[in-house]
């Protein structure tokens, strides 16, 4: 009677630890289909983790947030991922909006107004992170680099030193100035383009005008043409830190054939 009674008692407790298991399972995954952001309180990070596979998570610094151009990159289809916003980097922005200086202070308000319009589009998957305690590091690109890593997600700024510093230590970044970089037109020694002359230039013979993507051609010998558009002819480019320079000529049907 004893083995049956040690028996049944093995049986129910087994059955027990089963049922356990299979309610715990459960409860996770419908935390997991139907209220994420509580279940990050369960086990940090798995809501960033899993999102993985419809694109790495994405941390944003100041910088970038206040740059404004986040959500129409992502609505291009360019950038897929979940939006994480570091507690730290929201209370800069509300330091910055509250700045006595009117520049801070606008691109402070500009932070704030541009996450609250990503909050509203529910196209946009976007969560404030929490530090876990004892984990800050020095300094605030120190606390972003650590953030993405923890998180295996890319960090996205528009601040080229940042970037660096991140590549350094081998963590995922992408700057969005690069980006608009390599989206700019190739523009060769020889190539035709109707260009509006808007201002004069640095000698007085010269006219400046503008591509759509914000290039400066410089023309030579263009000052008489400022206010009107013009076929003009381009005869060299120079790369600079801030970006390309074209210098061109006003087009000459007659020396072109020649």
């Amino acid at each position: 009677q004893g083995g049956a009674v040690e028996l049944a008692y093995s049986i129910n407790f087994g059955i027990n630890i089963f049922l356990f298991a299979s309610l715990a399972f459960l409860g996770a995954i419908l935390a997991m289909r139907s209220g994420r952001d509580d279940f990050a309180f369960i086990i940090p990070y798995v809501r960033f983790r899993q999102d993985a596979a419809s694109g790495q998570p994405l941390v944003l610094d100041a910088d970038v947030i206040m740059d404004g151009r986040v959500p129409r990159i992502l609505a291009s289809g360019f950038l897929t991922g979940r939006l994480i916003v570091p507690r730290f980097i929201l209370e800069e922005l509300k330091v910055l909006s509250g700045a006595p200086s009117p520049g801070r202070w606008q691109r402070g308000q500009r932070g704030l107004d541009c996450l609250s319009a990503m909050q509203e589009d529910e196209s946009i998957r976007i969560s404030v992170h929490e530090e876990p305690e004892g984990s800050q590091a020095d300094g605030m690109d120190a606390r972003l680099i650590q953030t993405a890593r923890v998180l295996g997600a890319r960090l996205l700024t528009t601040d080229e030193n940042l970037a660096k510093l991140a590549r350094l230590q081998s963590a995922e970044v992408l700057n969005i100035n690069d980006l608009s970089d390599a989206l700019k037109p190739a523009v060769a020694v020889g190539e035709k383009i109707h260009l509006a002359l808007v201002r004069g230039g640095k000698d007085e013979h010269q006219a400046v005008g503008y591509l759509p993507d914000g290039t400066m051609i410089v023309v030579n010998h263009g000052a008489a043409s400022v206010g009107t558009t013009q076929d003009v002819m381009v005869i060299s480019t120079l790369q600079t830190s801030a970006g390309q320079m074209v210098f061109a000529e006003l087009y000459d049907p007659e020396e072109a054939e020649a």
